[in-house]
């Protein structure tokens, strides 16, 4: 095994994985708000939902990210 190049380190960033991150939290914010509205959800759709919102509060706290992530689902 070799180092790799230019590593930054666990937990850092730089502008353009900083730019990738925030497209895709706007993805799986679009997600949730589109798919979290659906009637008659399964469980396993509602876990799906779950753990894409753990991922996008995840992402948004790593990174810093400024935009909100709102209540986007209810699932009850």
């Amino acid at each position: 095994m070799e180092p790799i190049n230019n590593f930054e380190g666990c937990g850092s960033f730089n502008t353009d994985i900083k730019t990738y991150v925030e497209k895709q939290f706007s993805v799986l914010c679009d997600y949730l708000k589109s798919n979290s509205k659906k009637k008659n959800l399964s469980q396993d759709d509602k876990i799906k939902l779950w753990l894409i919102a753990c991922l996008a509060k995840t992402l948004k706290e790593q990174v810093g990210l400024k935009k909100s992530l709102h209540q986007l689902i209810s699932l009850k």
